[in-house]
């Protein structure tokens, strides 16, 4: 971490392996084509008709547009990490890894629309292209879809463990939509930035970027037969994995450049043009002086796409350690929650796949 770590394992070849099942996994739960066998399953034989043109139109069709657009799909590949180091089933627990991913997608469908983004992933937002109200029902359809995993698989599983599952994806959802107010709040300007702690950020991220880590390590775990308290560790784990992925998302949108910046998906300075309230932003208000702290907050205000005055804003940042301060606080999370992790998890393949898993996320480059 930081330059602290060095692994064996090159992860980057790691999530490529896992990619295309992961991808065909995602298929089941909601094919490239709608067929009538498939929306008699997720939703029972209609009463009158229906017309699954149209619903490959309007769902299956802009979701793998996006879908196919690429992404680390690190989320179900945590899923089964988990399950693995833990031994679970699976052969049994194999579709539930598309549930975060899917439902991740969801939310970036309407994240571009609620921040008003013309790229995501080098092409145009899909609102864009198909319409601000396609997409919205596209994203929306992405987080209750899911749910026939659970009608898919019922008979695998004890009725117990199938409502605890349901109780995490349940709250984590609520969570989810939790972190999207406050992000929405703050960068609106609804409140000052100068007022906004820390602490609040992190609990923004836990809420929001946090969630869907947690969600994936909480079911694999669930699934996999864990104590409770072994899914409460290993929720905040993954947890910290997502929090510290989001600081380095936001180091990301302004040290990215060229060949890279293409990798990364979005345009320069992003976070900039739209006001973000970083911990960046936060540890750069802490120690700028008031008219460095003044313009800078000027400038994220005015969701300006000018480059130079986005420049401006990215070297007041640098000029004041945010970078170098923001990966200590990951850092930090990341190693207090992984020592309890790695306790409760038997020593195998899987579990050091997972230690350098861990490292590469808050590390990479793209």
């Amino acid at each position: 971490m930081s330059g602290e770590f060095v692994s064996s394992v090159d992860i980057n070849a790691f999530l490529e392996s896992r990619k295309e099942i992961i991808d065909l996994l995602i298929e089941k739960v909601l094919p490239r084509s709608v067929t009538k066998e498939y929306v008699n399953f997720i939703s029972g034989k209609p009463a009158y008709a229906y017309d699954t043109t149209t619903l490959d139109n309007g769902i299956s069709i802009p979701v793998w547009d996006f879908l196919s657009r690429g992404g680390k799909r690190w989320r179900p590949a945590l899923f089964t990490l988990i399950v693995e180091a833990l031994g679970g089933d699976i052969e049994n627990t194999r579709d539930f890894a598309a549930l975060p991913e899917l439902v991740h997608n969801g939310t970036i469908i309407i994240d571009d629309i609620e921040d008003g983004a013309d790229i995501r992933r080098g092409k145009p937002s899909l609102h864009l292209l198909y319409g601000i109200d396609t997409a919205i029902n596209a994203g929306n359809a992405l987080y209750f879809i899911p749910l026939a995993l659970l009608l898919r698989n019922e008979h695998n599983f004890t009725d117990d463990v199938m409502l605890k599952t349901y109780n995490i994806y349940s709250r984590e959802m609520i969570n989810v939509h939790l972190g999207q107010a406050l992000d929405i709040s703050w960068h609106r300007g609804e409140k000052k930035a100068d007022t906004i702690t820390e602490e609040q950020y992190i609990q923004m991220c836990a809420y929001k970027t946090g969630t869907l880590a947690r969600m994936s390590a909480k079911i694999a775990a669930v699934l996999s037969g864990a104590s409770s308290e072994h899914v409460d560790i290993l929720g905040k784990f993954a947890e910290s994995i997502g929090i510290a992925f989001q600081i380095q998302d936001d180091i990301l949108d302004i040290i990215t450049e060229g060949e890279d910046r293409d990798k990364f998906g979005k345009p320069y300075g992003n976070d900039i043009t739209e006001g973000k309230i970083t911990l960046l932003v936060i540890k750069t208000l802490q120690r700028a002086p008031p008219d460095e702290a003044e313009k800078l907050l000027s400038i994220l205000s005015s969701h300006t796409k000018d480059k130079d005055k986005i420049d401006i804003a990215i070297g007041i940042i640098k000029s004041y350690g945010a970078i170098k301060s923001a990966r200590k606080v990951a850092d930090a999370l990341v190693i207090s929650s992984w020592e309890d992790a790695r306790r409760v998890l038997p020593k195998n393949d899987a579990h050091n796949i997972l230690e350098s898993f861990v490292y590469y996320l808050i590390d990479r480059k793209t």
